[in-house]
């Protein structure tokens, strides 16, 4: 009877074939993966027995694709950003930044510029393309033409300027984003403007000609508006902000929920 019994158990971990052969068997099969509905084709020959997590025991589970599936936890920046969704000090940020953004798009013309309906889509993330290429350049700059700081000041500045719209469309962005949404841009709009308050000390000090302190407070400045730009890509990929017009927002794209 425990033999029996014993065989029985087995029997549910084997293949959908429900027959085991030799493997010289050159039929194919599946396994299933338990509790997911997810099954493992097996190529003609191989063995037919299933592990108990429903694989054949040579690796990783597969999806119905043939994809490994990846049961890792996430990298610590996304962690780290996801932590920042329900920040209670963020949350406080957000709502004492709200009635600035609320103004700033209460009028029609405003409202409708700064969310980029003339262009059908939303014109921050274009703009963000101005200042970042500009202070990377002159970065760059820096440190490959030591002995000529005009360039690299003038690249400074013109990112400087360009900031300004951008960070206003972003926002009006923010502005009808969720409560997750405003979280996390909360924190990105504080490390962006410390970034700007680096960059404009940094064009102040060259003008004064110190220009080493210069450019330290611009790799510095850069370093944030790295840290910054990840958060501006965990709003858009991770919670789908912003969302077309005054749509409903999207549900976040596949396996980057």
């Amino acid at each position: 009877m425990l033999m029996a019994l014993s065989l029985v158990r087995r029997a549910s971990t084997t293949c959908t074939t429900g027959v085991r052969s030799s493997p010289a068997d050159a039929t194919p099969h599946t396994c299933s993966m338990q509790g997911s509905g997810t099954r493992r084709a097996h190529p003609a020959g191989s063995p037919r027995d299933c592990d108990a997590r429903g694989g054949s025991g040579d690796g990783p589970p597969q999806s119905a694709d043939g994809n490994v599936m990846d049961r890792s936890a996430p990298p610590l920046p996304r962690r780290l950003a996801a932590a920042a969704e329900s920040s209670p000090v963020l949350e406080t940020a957000a709502r004492a930044l709200s009635p600035i953004a609320d103004a700033l798009t209460s009028g029609p013309i405003w409202h409708s510029l700064l969310r980029g309906h003339p262009l059908g889509h939303a014109a921050h993330p274009l703009l963000t393309d101005l200042p970042i290429g500009l202070w990377v350049g002159s970065s760059v700059l820096d440190l490959t033409r030591p002995g000529d700081g005009r360039a690299s000041q003038r690249l400074l500045g013109l990112g400087i300027l360009a900031a300004v719209p951008t960070a206003l469309t972003g926002l009006a962005d923010w502005q009808r984003g969720g409560d997750r949404v405003r979280s996390v841009g909360a924190l990105h709009a504080l490390l962006n403007t410390g970034a700007l308050a680096l960059y404009t000390g940094s064009w102040v000090l060259r003008r004064r000609g110190r220009r080493g302190l210069g450019v330290g407070a611009s790799l510095v400045a850069g370093a944030l508006a790295g840290t910054s730009g990840y958060l501006g890509g965990h709003m858009t990929l991770v919670l789908g902000s912003p969302h077309e017009l005054d749509g409903p927002a999207p549900s976040p794209a596949p396996g980057l929920a």
